[in-house]
């Protein structure tokens, strides 16, 4: 591979779109906030599962930033409503 060809591939991998989260990513961060927010104990529960069974298909990394996402969501609501 040519040194501009390593350059380009690299510069793609750094791109926005390249850190943009997953379909299954989001469907975990939406369960997480769900179970967080949910009006009952029932649906809590409903919603760790939902959290459970999408987290089993992603990576230990994915898991860290998609909870480090939703801890920074409900940070920022609190401290700006």
């Amino acid at each position: 591979m040519k040194p501009t060809e390593r350059k380009i591939k690299f510069m793609k991998a750094l791109s926005l779109d390249a850190m943009k989260p997953t379909e299954r990513e989001i469907k975990f961060m939406e369960a997480l906030l769900l179970a967080i927010t949910a009006p009952s104990e029932e649906y809590k529960e409903e919603c760790i599962q939902m959290a459970s069974s999408i987290g089993s298909s992603l990576t230990e990394k994915q898991r860290d930033l998609a909870v480090k996402g939703v801890e920074c969501r409900i940070e920022y609501a609190r401290r700006y409503g």
